[in-house]
């Protein structure tokens, strides 16, 4: 039975489960001892710790009268949880998991703001906290993470849609104890805060959201259920039935429209932890079985996890290769942790490196995903990356090249930046070579193109941006089937990057810039060829005089193309492997020759081309 209220009954009783969280337990107790608000009993139940975890509770509190501990056999979250419950005094009720922290603030404002209110119950904001030190500010809001508001607002509940926008959680909730009687938490059953939540909903109308991060939510730890990879993640599909029961049994409106949404959300979040690809397949065939056509992304859903709901491929990565397998491979690797484990990769052989094609298949063998195509008759790089476009099958298509590497949740958010977007380019931020913290912005001149490129929401090309663009494709997500109706394809050296991007741009109607997940470029000589390739002068301004006719909206100005005449200099001055320093010589002298005859009076260099360079193509000179 309930313990009964009595007048020395503290006024709020908060509830922690504990269950091997020795590395927690101390600092969760402690913030609980830092609360500014002091008329709280803390019940901490120990559920069969075998880390100590217990014994470090008892040796903190044993001198504070407000936290009691009650031990018992290992029995879950859901009956610890339950436990707390029978053993709750206060009016008011909160959950707080071991391996969490609250601000000092926590309670004092939650119990200030639902009774100035009047409210059911209140949800503050959260701040995520990662191991690496990194804080993370979210409303606890679905699909609206940043906090939007100053001051506590009232929430209708009238409406299902309205009820599935908010963390289900049982924590970063202050709830009354009156309406959570006869409430308790199904046992056995992984992620059991949802049906709780949705049953408590269920009794109320309304709900007062508090903008403040005042519950520090542990993230990244190993052992969160959240985390594991097992059979137990099918345990979400007896959860959400048991969410639509309730959603159905009331008088709530559109039940089935927001038992879509919140299916199609929590499936996404278990499958970001899903590698295995006969349990991930799995997985996916259930989901896909209990949304039907009603799949929706109105809750923050990935577009990859909507592709591949509809039996789509999210997205093609194309990677050339020259049969080297020690950086194929490397990419490879990368390509195989990617949270989005649907997408298609394309190994195209270089046709001027067939004498590898036995190594490639081997090299590409293990890797689920990865199919290794031979060229269409011409060596190069440009070539074999037309030849993966031509095969490729995702809604969105990357070009990397061999020994470049993504963070393993790059090809999910960049697509989802691209979708979300309405774009048909996507272009992100690189990591040069080995250098860990020196990210490449992308842009050539960042200052000019900030403006543009920064907007969230994305932009409207106008046909300028390619000037300012870095031209690398591995930095980059394309829209496949827009590439492939307008016919835009890498042109033959040099300079197919930049005339495949800057077209590109040309016929986009909607671009996006992606600051998150950077994608490391690899340097290695057999890598960049076409940078290393010495060029002759006139070769670059015959390639130039292509490129201008990319730029379809409006021809590349006089001031234009020499600004990208001098990066072309300035590129191959710096990387080219000329045979010895005579013809280096020779090509800065056809260079500054050729600048003779070019109006430069109006001219904006990119700002790397240093004084050095300036000096030797002549510019400042009368």
């Amino acid at each position: 039975m309930r313990p009964p209220e009595t007048i020395g009954s503290p006024k709020v009783s908060v509830i922690v489960p504990i269950y091997n969280v020795a590395d927690h337990i101390g600092p969760c107790i402690q913030s609980l001892q830092d609360q500014l608000f002091t008329d709280f009993e803390a019940i901490l139940i120990d559920d069969g710790s075998t880390d100590g975890s217990g014994d470090i509770a008892r040796s903190l509190v044993s001198e504070d009268p407000r936290f009691q501990i009650h031990q018992q056999a290992n029995a879950g979250l859901s009956a610890a949880r339950n436990a707390g419950l029978e053993h709750a005094r206060g009016q008011y009720v909160s959950f707080i998991d071991s391996d969490d922290r609250v601000a000092p603030g926590f309670l004092e404002r939650m119990v200030e703001t639902l009774e100035q209110t009047e409210a059911d119950w209140v949800s503050c904001a959260v701040s995520f906290c990662f191991p690496d030190g990194r804080t993370e500010l979210h409303s606890a809001t679905h699909g609206a993470p940043d906090i939007d508001m100053l001051q506590p607002r009232r929430q209708s509940l009238e409406d299902w849609n309205d009820v599935v926008r908010l963390y289900p959680s049982a924590w970063n909730k202050l709830y009354r104890r009156d309406l959570i009687e006869g409430l308790r938490f199904d046992e056995g059953l992984y992620f059991e805060d949802h049906p709780f939540y949705y049953r408590y909903a269920k009794r109320t109308d309304h709900i007062v959201l508090l903008p403040e991060p005042l519950y520090l939510h542990t993230r990244g730890r190993e052992g969160q259920i959240t985390r594991e990879e097992s059979e137990r993640v099918f345990e979400q599909f007896r959860i959400l039935e048991l969410m639509r029961e309730v959603m159905f049994d009331s008088d709530k409106a559109n039940a089935q429209e927001a038992f879509s949404a919140i299916a199609t959300r929590v499936t996404f979040e278990r499958s970001l932890v899903l590698h295995d690809r006969q349990l991930r397949q799995r997985f996916i065939n259930h989901s896909r079985a209990l949304i039907g056509d009603g799949a929706s992304d109105e809750l923050g859903v990935g577009a990859s996890w909507m592709s591949v709901l509809r039996g789509d491929i999210p997205v093609t990565v194309v990677v050339p290769t020259d049969g080297n397998p020690g950086p194929l491979r490397e990419t490879l690797k990368s390509l195989a942790v990617q949270a989005m484990g649907e997408a298609e990769v394309l190994v195209v052989l270089d046709d001027g490196a067939e004498h590898m094609r036995l190594s490639v298949f081997e090299c590409a063998a293990p890797f689920a995903n990865a199919s290794v195509l031979t060229g269409n008759g011409a060596p190069g790089v440009a070539p074999a990356r037309n030849r993966g476009l031509d095969a490729a099958r995702g809604d969105a298509i990357v070009f990397l090249d061999a020994g470049d590497t993504l963070p393993p949740a790059a090809l999910g958010t960049w697509h989802n930046r691209l979708v979300k977007a309405n774009a048909r380019v996507g272009m992100a931020v690189m990591l040069m070579g080995g250098a860990p913290d020196a990210p490449h912005s992308g842009l050539h001149d960042p200052v000019v193109a900030t403006e543009t490129f920064l907007d969230e929401d994305g932009f409207e090309p106008t046909g300028d941006e390619g000037v300012y663009l870095h031209a690398h494709p591995s930095a980059k997500i394309f829209d496949r089937v827009f590439l492939q109706n307008r016919k835009i394809r890498f042109q033959i050296e040099p300079l197919a990057s930049w005339y495949m991007i800057i077209e590109a741009l040309a016929h986009a109607d909607r671009a996006v810039y992606i600051s998150k997940q950077r994608a490391r470029i690899a340097n290695r000589g057999e890598t960049r060829r076409f940078w290393r390739r010495p060029e002759t002068v006139d070769t670059l301004v015959w390639a130039l005089e292509r490129l201008s006719h990319a730029a379809v909206r409006e021809p590349l100005t006089p001031q234009q193309k020499t600004r990208l005449f001098v990066r072309a200099v300035w590129e191959k001055i710096n990387f080219a492997d000329f045979p010895n320093p005579e013809d280096k010589q020779a090509f800065a002298n056809a260079a500054k020759a050729h600048l003779e005859t070019l109006d430069t009076s109006e001219l904006s260099l990119d700002p790397y081309v240093g004084d050095h360079l300036k000096g030797i193509l002549g510019f400042g000179e009368n």
